[in-house]
């Protein structure tokens, strides 16, 4: 078997004039082909057939946004995945964004684990058009707010647990430069394992984009003050965000909630941050200390998630950090030395910096060039 990588350009053709390399071809086992090409899609290569891949169940509760429908599907294999269908109105140079942030962001066991993207061509009666759609692990049990709000809050020893993993999760992006936008208990899901693991890089950009920051993006109840305000100038706005979800999840409420969203944003600005209500009677001063840290007006002052993890609050617990791997950029090269000629799979061989990362801006398009079974890949 034969599988064609094509770089892609920035309008998305595989047209790549003026470079040097225009492509590569590969030669494998055909046993080898489908682990093969599942790894290149889980580092950013987009495939085309989402339903010859996965199949669509309806069966219980899907996430239904603004901007994607989240679903469950199935693979041959019966194992479950998150479908998040994008809408019609989602652009293309948004959905490849948020697949270069997810790649980006791979490495921990508290940020979600991303399994590739789909665009497939629709033809209608009088036009054309692309569906685009990606793939992640999928968490039965749901998101945090729905965990919180189902018991009525949590206890402290209940959420402090789950808010070390959103801050493990954060100091990880951080490491990469990565600033998410948009923590909150809806973006928080809970593993099989009962952790928090941290999904939706819909509006998550790199620190190092200063044109980006000044976007005032964000959930108004948890978006910082300098999120708010468009003057951002790295990754603050998600230790803010972390403080919020700890409130939340001891109170089931936020702290600058507010009839409107004008006084909303009067009240985060203004950081009244109470912890005079009942549901903090048992709360105990370095968990209060922590909270407010974290939800400083003054990002001088504002912990960093480095700094909240070392809080006496969570040196009772346990370790439970787990890092999946390092994220250097692979050559095509190291990719295929998981594979033995016969096809058998030794990618867990292979040292952790050649097994994650590759940029969906370097590799733009596959293609399975096997005249029994043919599959496009495009970008």
């Amino acid at each position: 078997a034969v599988i064609a990588i094509v770089p892609g350009s920035e309008n998305g053709s595989e047209e790549c004039d003026g470079k040097e390399v225009k492509g590569w071809l590969l030669s494998c086992a055909p046993r080898a082909v489908k682990p093969l090409l599942a790894k290149f899609a889980a580092l950013g290569c987009l495939f085309e057939g989402l339903q010859s891949h996965y199949k669509l169940m309806i069966d219980g509760k899907s996430g239904n946004g603004a901007f994607s429908t989240v679903v469950r599907g199935e693979t041959p294999q019966g194992e479950n995945r998150a479908l998040k269908l994008m809408k019609g109105k989602v652009q293309r140079h948004a959905v490849l964004r948020e697949a270069d942030m997810l790649n980006a962001a791979q490495g921990s066991g508290y940020i979600i684990r991303f399994h590739g993207a789909f665009s497939d061509l629709i033809v209608g009666e009088s036009s054309a058009r692309r569906r685009w759609a990606l793939v992640f692990d999928f968490h039965h049990r749901g998101d945090l707010y729905d965990h919180v709000v189902s018991r009525r809050s949590l206890t402290e020893s209940q959420a402090l647990p789950l808010a070390q993993n959103l801050l493990h999760g954060l100091a990880h992006l951080g490491s990469r430069g990565i600033f998410h936008r948009d923590v909150k208990p809806e973006n928080l899901l809970i593993s099989a394992s009962k952790n928090a693991v941290l999904t939706d890089f819909g509006i998550s950009t790199l620190i190092s984009d200063t044109e980006s920051l000044k976007d005032t993006f964000g959930s108004l109840g948890y978006a910082s003050p300098e999120m708010l305000q468009g003057q951002s100038t790295g990754c603050h706005g998600d230790w803010f965000g972390s403080g919020v979800v700890l409130y939340f999840m001891l109170s089931t409420s936020t702290p600058f909630l507010a009839p409107t969203p004008d006084l909303i944003k009067q009240r985060t600005c203004q950081g009244s941050v109470r912890l005079s209500y009942g549901c903090f009677e048992h709360t105990s001063q370095d968990c209060r200390d922590l909270m407010l840290k974290l939800m400083a007006v003054d990002i001088g002052e504002r912990w960093t998630a480095q700094q909240a993890l070392a809080s006496p609050c969570f040196k009772a617990l346990s370790t439970r950090y787990s890092t999946l791997s390092d994220s250097a950029l692979p050559s095509v090269r190291s990719i295929c030395a998981g594979f033995t000629a016969d096809g058998e799979d030794r990618s867990e061989q292979i040292p952790s910096t050649c097994r994650s990362g590759i940029s969906p801006a370097s590799v733009g398009a596959l293609a399975f060039l096997s005249p029994a079974n043919q599959q496009h890949f495009g970008r």
